[in-house]
C-alpha cells in the first residue's frame, strides 16, 4: 500500500468514527455545532450587531436573531 492510501484510509477511518459519533448523538453533534458556529461568528459584524457572545442557548438565538432573506444577509457576504 502506497503511503497516500495509508493516509487516506487513516482520514477517512477518523471520518468514520465522527459519522458514528453523529448518528448515536444527534442532538450533543447539532448542540457541539451550534456551540461552534456562534463561538468563530462571536466577532463579526454579524455576531457584533446581535451580541453573539452572550447567546448560551439556541432559546436565545431565536428569539434575538430574526428570520432572514438572503438579500438580507447579501451585503455581509460580499
Amino acid at each position: 500500500m502506497s503511503i497516500l492510501n495509508g493516509m487516506v484510509k487513516l482520514l477517512l477511518k477518523e471520518r468514520l468514527k465522527d459519522i458514528e459519533y453523529f448518528l448515536a448523538h444527534p442532538h450533543d453533534a447539532q448542540h457541539r455545532t451550534f456551540n461552534y458556529l456562534i463561538r468563530k461568528a462571536t466577532n463579526t459584524e454579524w455576531g457584533n450587531r446581535y451580541d453573539y457572545a452572550s447567546i448560551s442557548s439556541t432559546k436565545i438565538f431565536k428569539e434575538r436573531i430574526p428570520i432572514q432573506g438572503y438579500d438580507d444577509v447579501k451585503p455581509y457576504v460580499d
